[in-house]
């Protein structure tokens, strides 16, 4: 009888063990990224910013790693929707695009000067006023997407109904995933009737499978300045 009921219990834990690995689910496999830990970082803090929530940032980031450039760095694709996303600093637009991804372009707001045209020495964008325009100096030219920002300074002239112009761009910069400059400069200096005047730096941006080229870019035509 003692061996029965032992023989019994043995069977008994046998098949209480079998359920219990029955009721364990089984451990989902993991792919490994193909970007370290500060690159994925880099990216959920530039999409957090962008304000991209978590189900879609995945599925970009899973985008980059299959080597497919995002939309917002796409030059053919176009936005579905934008947001106003202005502050006291900057005059800002995101725009958001099929995929999910956003790009945020801004330009500086300047403050004005007394009269005359602002010195070169100054640290901040601002603004004089003459009859029929004005002349806007060291502005911040800035865009912002989901891999890297790309921003310069320039000093341009806004001539209601006239020529706008860019005397300058400098101190040109991009900070995010391997990014290099590659080009910069005042591709058309004065606006005229065939389009705006352009100042314009082309950046490389490659790490792991992803590589694309992204630009900021600066637009002047009459009394508007505006960027990519």
């Amino acid at each position: 009888m003692l061996v029965r009921t032992r023989k019994l219990a043995t069977i008994a834990a046998v098949a209480a063990l079998s359920a219990l690995s029955l009721a364990v689910p089984a451990t989902a496999e993991t792919t490994p990224s193909s970007f370290n830990a500060e690159q994925l970082g880099e990216l959920h803090a530039n999409m957090d910013d962008l304000g991209i929530d978590a189900q879609t940032q995945e599925a970009l980031i899973d985008k980059l790693e299959s080597g497919e450039t995002v939309d917002a760095l796409d030059p053919a694709a176009v936005p579905v929707s934008t947001i106003q996303d202005d502050t006291a600093k900057f005059e800002s637009e995101i725009r958001v695009y099929e995929d999910g991804s956003r790009a945020r372009s801004s330009v500086e707001n300047p403050k004005s000067s007394a009269g005359g045209i602002s010195p070169q020495s100054i640290t901040q964008c601002k603004t004089s006023t003459f009859s029929g325009g004005s002349h806007l100096s060291n502005c911040l030219i800035k865009i912002e997407v989901i891999t890297h920002t790309a921003q310069f300074r320039a000093s341009y002239t806004l001539v209601n109904g006239g020529n706008s112009y860019i005397s300058s761009a400098y101190n040109w910069g991009c900070v995010g995933l391997g990014c290099t400059i590659e080009t910069t400069g005042i591709v058309k200096k004065t606006a005229d009737l065939n389009g705006p005047a352009k100042a314009s730096m082309r950046v490389r941006i490659a790490a792991g499978p992803f590589a694309t080229t992204g630009y900021a870019q600066l637009f002047v035509k009459g009394a508007k300045a505006w960027t990519n």
